[in-house]
């Protein structure tokens, strides 16, 4: 909800509560423990199956009288006055939208990302008046977080500037951040028909690499083979498909990162044309980045928005990564949402008398 505290600082309630969360692990998961050998009196047993081949695993949630003993383990450091996660697989910073990505904590690592790209283009009154905005427009702030030893959630307001200094209302934009994995679920609120003021309006979205990933190689469902990301456009780039894939994947001797975009039926259903970008050309020059050139830039493209009715529409980019990845691995990541584990809770304690 909102009722989030600025101060991380503040005491915290000691008791779990409604919209609390237990998160875990589950490769920190273990065997089957018996009430008799718990270190409390009384418990709940999580067990976990995984529907791939119906394997077993438990984790234990244990009530104390007093303190409990507590892990020292901190999976993902999250620096609040750079907006920036580390952890020793993924680390990344994401000021306003994500512009750094390396594997481990270094933060002096080789940057592997270049930058997030926003392009917008509304036409009005026939095509007289064109306005284009781009991420340059936009600006960020840090509304609250929750810091943990295994995700950090994050809320920032985000607004853009429009017309002569009139700038937009501010949006929340929320991140959840995994030592392996970033999460973004996107919420856009439309009030009405855009096309009842705009004649044309178009939108493109996408993640431009950096030259320190030259020499990977990129993959898609869609794509019959894999391609070289060298900043040249090859034959096979210049004949990727154009529909949009349900995911991507990177893989160079720095790691493996693994891209998926989703939508609900709102998106799916609208009149609109939604195409994947990809471009891998080391002379292209934008007025806008932080090093010249595209390195596998991949992303979506998006026609005819004044098209769109009121409503709400709802996206979900997720980014996964490893440093030890080979082509496949993807499987493992894309299991986690189309085949997720099976959680059970039984509430047990230990027998009257001891």
């Amino acid at each position: 909800g909102d009722k989030w505290q600025r101060n991380p600082e503040l005491p915290s309630s000691l008791k779990l509560e409604k919209n609390d969360e237990i998160v875990f692990r589950s490769r920190d998961l273990g065997e089957k423990v018996s009430p008799d050998k718990w270190p409390s009196s009384q418990g709940l047993e999580i067990e976990v199956t995984d529907p791939v081949n119906q394997s077993k695993a438990y984790a234990y949630l244990l009530a104390f009288l007093e303190s409990a003993p507590r892990s020292r383990a901190d999976f993902i450091e999250f620096r609040p006055e750079s907006i920036l996660f580390l952890s020793d697989e993924l680390s990344y910073k994401i000021p306003i939208f994500l512009n750094f990505i390396i594997f481990g904590r270094d933060p002096q690592s080789p940057n592997l990302f270049n930058r997030f790209k926003l392009r917008i283009g509304t036409s009005f009154l026939f095509g007289k008046i064109k306005v284009e905005k781009t991420e340059e427009d936009f600006q960020a702030r840090l509304l609250a977080y929750t810091d943990s030893p295994i995700r950090v959630i994050t809320i920032q307001e985000l607004r853009a500037n429009l017309f002569g200094g009139v700038k937009s209302p501010w949006i929340k934009q929320v991140s959840i951040s995994y030592p392996n994995r970033i999460d973004f679920p996107i919420e856009i609120h439309i009030p009405f028909r855009p096309g009842l003021i705009i004649n044309e309006a178009h939108a493109t979205i996408t993640y431009n690499f950096s030259e320190n990933i030259s020499g990977s190689i990129f993959y898609t469902p869609y794509l019959p083979a894999p391609v070289v990301v060298d900043g040249v456009m090859s034959r096979a780039e210049l004949n990727v498909p154009h529909d949009y894939p349900p995911w991507c994947v990177l893989v160079g001797k720095f790691g493996g990162i693994v891209t998926t975009l989703k939508y609900d039926d709102n998106v799916s259903l609208a009149n609109i044309k939604k195409t994947f970008f990809y471009r891998d050309d080391r002379n292209y020059r934008d007025q806008f980045e932080n090093e010249p050139g595209s390195f596998g830039e991949m992303g979506i493209k998006i026609t005819g928005m004044e098209n769109l009715q009121g409503g709400v529409y709802r996206f979900r980019m997720v980014f996964y990564g490893r440093k030890n990845f080979k082509p496949g691995d993807e499987k493992e990541f894309l299991q986690i949402e189309s085949l997720p584990l099976e959680v059970e809770v039984h509430f047990l304690e230990k027998h009257k008398g001891e």
